[in-house]
């Protein structure tokens, strides 16, 4: 009985990705926060929509980031519906955000960063405040592609470095739930943000407990039948030409 209502549950689904797909693109964040992580499927199904009027490349045979991110189709800020912004300033985390763009390696604000992403009630202090973390992570890309020109490279570069060293202090728990793919889908500027966050972590080689977590976030998002999100299959199958990586043990016999 359930495995059928599941498989009616996806022809529906197939059928709005198929003929309503903007209905996705607006709905994703909103849509993701109420799909158990245990059902991929569905997730890379509401993540795979891309515009009706472009055609992204084939994701193993697609030309470097570098030459997608200067196409005109891709350059286009995606519209995501949900109040993720809301979620950051009613706590005021977009000052400390900003102040730390704006002074980098200031412990201050990254502590006062840190302390927002969790819950400080007393019955659940320490536990993941995951809204304010979802919202968080599409909050950064969101605020550093729209800045001027005169601020984009040097904030771009200071969210990586924050974004780094969080994934870097944080436990198991907090780095999957900042990892969280939902925003890698199809070829747009913050689908393009995430993939180059994901790949430097693979340039270098004292991140190896990161590196094996974001690579089966990955294999399990395409260990099931498709479709796949474009900029999943395209991490992955760029992360496949990296020659040290299959000396790694959690991915042999993978490739």
């Amino acid at each position: 009985m359930m495995k059928s209502f599941y498989k009616g549950i996806l022809r529906v689904l197939l059928v709005i990705l198929s003929d309503f797909p903007e209905f996705f693109i607006e709905m994703s964040f909103i849509l993701c926060e109420f799909i158990p992580e245990k059902f991929i499927q569905i997730r890379n199904l509401v993540l795979s929509a891309y515009p009706s009027n472009t055609k992204p490349p084939e994701p193993s045979r697609a030309p470097p980031l570098q030459q997608l991110e200067v196409r005109d189709e891709f350059r286009i800020l995606p519209v995501t519906l949900g109040n993720y912004s809301e979620r950051i300033s009613s706590i005021d985390l977009h000052t400390s955000i900003l102040s730390y763009l704006n002074t980098p390696n200031n412990d201050i604000f990254f502590r006062e960063i840190c302390s927002k992403l969790v819950i400080q009630t007393e019955s659940a202090k320490g536990t993941i405040n995951y809204p304010v973390v979802n919202a968080f992570v599409l909050y950064i890309p969101s605020l550093v592609l729209r800045v001027p020109e005169t601020k984009a490279k040097e904030y771009r570069r200071e969210s990586y470095a924050l974004l780094m060293k969080l994934l870097t202090i944080s436990n198991a728990g907090m780095r999957e739930t900042l990892l969280n793919s939902n925003n890698i889908r199809f070829p747009n500027p913050i689908t393009f943000y995430f993939i180059h966050l994901l790949l430097n972590f693979f340039a270098v080689p004292e991140y190896d407990v990161i590196q094996e977590q974001i690579f089966r976030m990955l294999e399990a998002r395409i260990s099931v039948e498709n479709p796949y999100p474009w900029g999943i299959a395209y991490t992955y199958a760029n992360l496949s030409r990296i020659p040290k990586l299959k000396e790694k043990a959690y991915q042999q016999n993978t490739w």
